[in-house]
């Protein structure tokens, strides 16, 4: 059980810091050339922190952002995100 709670802290920290790294990356592409908003929200997906639902709803709800997603959801032949 130890093992197994040490792969667990080292494997959610890896997946934040690459999440941090990616958010890091979509705020440098909102002023560069790059698709900033979904790499900000991929990063913000596989970040831990209170709140993180809400917001993701929030930006997901963003025509610009809602359609992109469903773009990339129908390429994958899945169903589309559907906001109230």
């Amino acid at each position: 059980a130890n093992k197994f709670h040490k792969l667990l802290i080292i494997s959610l920290s890896v997946k934040n810091c690459i999440g941090v790294i990616l958010i890091l990356t979509g705020l440098a592409m909102l002023i560069l050339p790059g698709q900033g908003v979904l790499t900000l929200l991929v990063g913000l997906m596989l970040t831990n922190f209170p709140g993180k639902h809400r917001l993701v709803r929030k930006v997901i709800a963003q025509p610009t952002v809602l359609a992109a997603v469903n773009w990339l959801r129908r390429r994958r032949h899945k169903n589309e995100f559907k906001i109230n």
